[in-house]
This record gives structure tokens, sequence and C-alpha cells, in this order.
């Protein structure tokens, strides 16, 4: 299993997210809430992956911290978004995102869109719909939205 930062300014949605990846094995090296924060955690715990809100508590947003984690350390990101901002995904693309979901998502999504990046199959996404915002949970399964 991988090793797993999480940056996201919404505390409950970060330990939502947070439990369900450590359910499924995953460790997580740590939570951030803004870009200084998780770039300090990821130099010093190396993960094997990010989960990084785009819009986070600085004025240097998830896109950013993405950006530097690729170039600096060769960390790639899942993106989590609440809006669906083409612009964000030409910006993004430089970081080679390995998924996006799209808020709110499900702990089923957001295991299926790490299970894909890890595996390294997740596509970039298109410009009329992002990767994971469309998954659903398997039927009959209820999961906590994140």
């Amino acid at each position: 299993m991988a090793r797993i930062l999480i940056v996201e300014d919404e505390f409950l949605i970060a330990l939502v997210a947070s439990d369900a990846l450590a359910d499924a094995g995953h460790t997580i090296v740590g939570m951030a809430s803004t870009y200084d924060s998780g770039i300090a955690l990821a130099r010093k715990e190396h993960p094997d992956m990010a989960v990084l809100d785009v819009r986070i508590a600085s004025a240097q947003d998830g896109i950013d911290l993405a950006l530097a984690l690729r170039a600096e350390l060769g960390i790639p990101a899942v993106f989590t978004t609440g809006s669906r901002d083409d612009a964000n995904v030409v910006r993004a693309s430089p970081a080679h995102p390995a998924g996006w979901l799209l808020k709110p998502y499900t702990e089923a999504d957001l295991l299926a869109v790490v299970a894909e990046a890890l595996d390294g199959v997740a596509a970039p996404p298109e410009a009329e719909a992002l990767p994971g915002a469309a998954m659903a949970a398997p039927a009959g399964r209820r999961d906590r939205a994140v």
C-alpha cells in the first residue's frame, strides 16, 4: 500500500479521507491545510502520492503545490475540487495529475481514483468532465460523502 499526504483546508473532509485511505491499508504520512505545511511534510516524509484540494488556505493553491511536488520530489497528485473549472484543469496539466475528484465525493470514489493513480492508469481530465466526478459507489453500497 502507499504512503499518502493529504492537503485539505476543511478539517472534517481531510479526516474522513484520511480514515478511508487508512482503512484501505494506506499509510497517511500527514495532513496539511496550506502550501507551506504541505511542502514541508512532503520534504520530510517523501510520500508516494498526495491528495490535494485545489483551493487551500494559502496564497499558493493546491495546483502550485502539485507543481512543486512533481518538480522537486517527483510526487504525483490526485486533485479534489468543489468546482468544474476548466482553467484549473489547464493550469494543473504540467503537474501531470494522477486523478481528479469533484466534491462532494464518496469514500468509494476516493479509493477508486487513488487505486487508479497508483496503478498509473488515471487518464488526464477532458474539458467536459473531471474523471472521478461521475464515478459512483458500487450498487447497494452506502459510503459516506467526503
